[in-house]
């Protein structure tokens, strides 16, 4: 039987297997010794029944052996029943010794014969109580039993052997100081000489004939025959310790056996036996604290060992075992030089050397590592000394701190990555310890705030006074709330920043909280939005850009459908009076009034669609930034008269009463004077449209500092609030449906808007609501008077108007498009020019050297050749063969770059298609060209 002396920690629960609960290091040491032991070790935990006592006992481990004898496995015999095992245990009186054991903490060990299917043989136990339970030893001692049986048949014989030969030297064994003895084969004492008898307080007669199963306990007996039949079994002399309980405690011998024969012939053995039991006190004390050192040792994560004074070790504990991958037999008694190596030896050396002349020192150091690699120590020696003070050797104590050396490194290289990470993601690391109210801010974070780290103190107090007042209030309680209700901190906010000025920034935090559940400490990073705060606010513009282009574009897509509908409406209604007098005309006879009434409506519905068409070209002109001006100085009385005189019948037909209002002298203005008539008559016609019968308009006209004031008031159906803003837009009626009450295509105001800003005023529109009337009012630059007087009246003309100066001038035109090239041939012949048209580059040159033109029109998309490469090969000739010729380019291509382009190769002018024949034909006049 194998003692154990560790200890053992709280079985696992009932439902969980051994195997699947995890050890820890004593633990795992402690199951491999039971796993590494000779005899069965079985764990028994307590089943109790209601009344609290033990009905039961349930299997929580065996070691592989008991397993093995019990025919099964230890998985197997995990949580099985001790009674459904050993079903008889309670008849032998088993049960209950374990049961007493388990309630009094009493130790037993007995010996008891199992006859069951579990287990066969004889078997010693020894029972120790365990928590609820208890540990049973089990040692099969079958084969012992047997043996002694035998013994005691030899018993008789050894007797009287001993008898024989007892008188031989009875005289001299008694007065030895050693326990003489002769025992025959089944181990009958034949002989015991005095000291035997104090050993077993029994007298020599007493003695003679007993065995030591006689005299002595069973488990001693069975160690003192097992030694007789060893001996008597090898026929030589045998050295062995015995111990024996005596009056005084437990003794033991260091008895000397050697078997012999009698006269008799018999075997018998013969033995002295010397009291040790000092001797193996000390040793056992020793090995006690041998035992106790090095589960202490093994115990702590330190590498543990004791090497005397020749640089040998003499004891290592289990750390520094596995640190070197060596077992304790592999490393006692051999040389620091042998375990270490030639390399880590040398770097200790000077410290050994040290040591060794008694002072204690310690070290770090990096040395080679069994497995690969190295390692980083740090180690103390501490010197031990005998009695007289020299030094026998000393303790090494050596922790292996490289994982905390790869730690700081791995921080050292975590905190320079996270400083070079904050800083380019301008990132600032801030932390507040709440128990100290103490507040930390890294580099980066005083940067971001554009603070000083030597006048500025980190505190939550100051970080709240960097923040723009206006966010600091609503900062201060998301911080708060996020304590109060333990969430994280995300909140976005303003800073001024002294050198970059208002900069958006982001706190982001974490709180840590104590046990009772209040914040300890919060910590979290500040980082740079204000890029992506202007990305999102650019972002909201487009969006809200794009959501009112969307509305415009269906606006003016609404508006479009509404303007094709009327303008087929008002196209078509002049048409139907103008068809049907015609065909009257043509189909009957009519006296001279009723033709002349025929022939007046024809003439003013005809008019009335002129004017459509002239609002639509005007308009066309106006999309295209072709409107163009012939400006003179002109007076405004003059255009509101003219103004006025045609509206005049539509007044009296309506019998509308009209004022007209001029206060003081009015200053001349600049501009076209039929467009600024086209502006008032527009106001005018639009207030006789609106104005009810018998309702008033007043038209005034006066000097308001530099501007003339020209407003027409009437008293018609006046303007909602809410289409007020849109009377100016083109193609825009108040009223678009088919029963509205007023014509029109709703171009007159957009008209005079853009007339009106292309004279350099302004005009406004004003109404009380619907039904209250409007006021229109029109802002025109004056004259300055060093100007008013220099009236060029030639200027004031159309040079359009004027184009005898084409009569007989030679022009080329070049397109490749026929269409193009009739309608430039019938502008032009019309003026009495001389006319040869080209379809390609190729036929100008041909054409160019024969005709001499005095003036080119070329296109610039051509195949082949094109404008550019054309008017290229032109200027390249010398002067007498037209190369300095006047060229106009006439394209498509109307860009601003493509006019720098034409202008920069060669041409003259450039003129984007479509093309307006006043426009081409004042073009050539501007050039001033000398005919040939």
């Amino acid at each position: 039987m194998t003692e154990v002396k560790a200890g053992i920690s709280d079985s696992p629960s009932p439902i969980e297997s051994p195997q699947t609960v995890p050890l820890s290091e004593s633990e795992e040491r402690f199951r491999l010794v039971l796993e590494a032991l000779p005899d069965g070790f079985i764990i028994l935990r307590s089943v109790r029944d209601v009344a609290g006592a033990i009905a039961d006992f349930l299997i929580e481990y065996t070691n592989p052996v008991a397993a093995r004898g019990l025919n099964d496995t230890p998985e197997e015999l995990f949580g099985q029943s001790l009674l459904h095992l050993f079903p008889d245990s309670k008849t032998s009186g088993i049960f209950a010794r374990y049961v007493t054991v388990a309630e009094t903490g009493i130790s037993t060990t007995f010996e008891t014969f199992y006859d069951n299917k579990a287990l066969t043989g004889w078997f010693r136990n020894v029972v120790v109580k365990l928590n609820d339970g208890i540990a049973i030893s089990l040692s099969d001692i079958t084969a012992r039993k047997q043996a002694s049986l035998a013994l005691q048949q030899q018993e008789q014989h050894f007797k009287v052997a001993l008898q024989e030969s007892q008188e031989l030297f009875q005289c001299f064994m008694n007065h030895s100081p050693v326990a003489a003895f002769i025992k025959d084969e089944s181990g009958r004492y034949l002989y015991a000489n005095s000291w035997i008898e104090r050993v077993y307080q029994r007298t020599q007669s007493d003695l003679i004939g007993k065995t030591d199963f006689d005299l002595l306990p069973p488990a001693i007996a069975e160690q003192f025959r097992a030694n007789d039949v060893a001996v008597l079994t090898s026929g030589k002399p045998m050295q062995m310790l015995e111990t024996i309980h005596q009056e005084d405690g437990e003794h033991s011998y260091m008895s000397f056996k050697f078997p012999f024969r009698n006269a008799a012939g018999q075997q018998v053995v013969a033995g002295v036996a010397i009291d040790i039991t000092e001797r193996i006190q000390a040793e056992a004390a020793l090995r006690q604290r041998e035992t106790e050192l090095r589960l202490l040792t093994n115990a702590v994560p330190v590498l543990i060992s004791f090497v005397d004074a020749q640089q040998c070790y003499r004891f290592n504990n289990q750390k520094y075992e596995e640190w070197f991958g060596k077992s304790a037999t592999e490393v006692k008694g051999k040389h620091l030089r042998e375990v270490l190596g030639e390399v880590a030896y040398e770097v200790i050396r000077p410290y050994v050397e040290q040591v060794l002349s008694g002072q204690e020192v310690s070290f770090e150091c990096r040395i080679p590592y069994s497995a690969g690699g190295t390692r980083d120590v740090i180690a103390t020696y501490v010197p031990h000394f005998d009695s007289q003070g020299n030094v026998e050797g000393f303790v090494v104590l050596v922790n292996d701190i490289t994982p905390r050396k790869q730690a700081e490194e791995t921080l050292r290289q975590s905190e320079e990555r996270l400083r070079i990470a904050q800083k380019a993601a301008n990132a600032g690391v801030w932390d507040w310890d709440m128990t100290t109210n103490r507040v930390t801010w890294s580099e980066e974070y005083y940067r971001l705030y554009g603070l000083d780290p030597i006048i500025t103190q980190p505190s939550y107090e100051n970080w709240l006074s960097s923040i723009v007042e206006q966010d600091r209030a609503r900062v201060d309680r998301a911080t708060r709330e996020a304590l109060e209700h333990q969430i994280d901190l995300n909140v976005e906010f303003r800073i001024l920043h002294p050198t970059q000025g208002e900069r958006w920034l982001t706190a982001i935090g974490q709180t840590f909280y104590d046990d009772n559940k209040q914040p300890k400490r919060m910590t979290g990073i500040a980082l740079d939005i204000t890029d992506r705060k202007f990305a999102e606010q650019e972002r909201e513009q487009l969006l809200e850009r794009e959501r009112v282009s969307r509305e415009q574009a269906e606006t003016a897509n609404r508006l479009k459908d509404e303007f094709l509908a009327i303008l087929s409406h008002e196209l078509r209604s002049p048409l139907n009076p103008i068809l049907g007098w015609a065909r009257l005309l043509q189909t009957r006879p009519f006296d001279r009034v009723s033709a002349k009434q025929a022939l007046e409506a024809i003439e003013r519905n005809a008019k009335l669609q002129i004017q459509l068409i002239d609002d639509l070209l005007d308009i066309s002109r106006i999309l295209r930034g072709k409107m163009m001006l012939n400006v003179c100085p002109v007076n405004l009385v003059e255009v509101v008269d003219a103004a006025l005189e045609t509206v005049r019948l539509s007044v009296e037909a309506k019998g509308i009463e009209i004022q007209k209002v001029v206060v003081g002298d009015i200053a001349l203005v600049s501009g076209d004077s039929a467009r600024l008539q086209q502006i008032v008559w527009n106001l005018l016609s639009n207030a006789v449209k609106f104005t009810p019968s018998g309702g008033q308009i007043e038209i005034r006209l006066e000097q308001v500092g530099t501007n003339a004031r020209i407003q027409v008031k009437d008293t018609g159906k006046g303007i909602t609030p809410e289409f007020l803003p849109h009377v100016f837009e083109h193609f825009r009626q108040e009223d678009s449906t088919t029963t509205r009450k007023f014509g029109g295509l709703g171009l007159g105001l957009a008209i005079v808007r853009y007339l009106t800003e292309l004279h350099g005023g302004t005009v406004k529109s004003e109404s009380p609501g619907a039904g209250l009337g409007a006021t229109f009012t029109v802002s025109l630059p004056l004259l300055k008077h060093e100007n008013a007087g220099k009236t060029d009246v030639a200027g004031c003309a159309s040079t359009v108007d004027d184009t005898s100066q084409l009569a007989h001038l030679r022009i080329l035109v070049v397109d490749d498009e026929a269409d193009m090239r009739e309608l430039i041939y019938t502008i032009l012949e019309q003026t009495g020019a001389e006319i040869k048209v080209a379809a390609s580059a190729h036929e100008a040159l041909e054409v160019f050297t024969l005709f001499k033109p005095d003036l080119l029109i070329g296109d610039i998309g051509m195949p082949e050749i094109d404008g550019y490469e054309l008017i290229r090969q032109v200027r390249s000739l010398p002067s007498e063969q037209g190369g300095g010729i006047p060229a106009i380019a006439l394209t498509a291509y109307a860009g601003e770059g493509d006019r720098h382009k034409a202008l920069a190769t060669g041409f003259q002018k450039h003129i984007a298609k479509p093309v307006e024949p006043e426009e081409l034909i004042e073009a050539i006049l501007s050039l001033r060209i000398s005919k040939k």
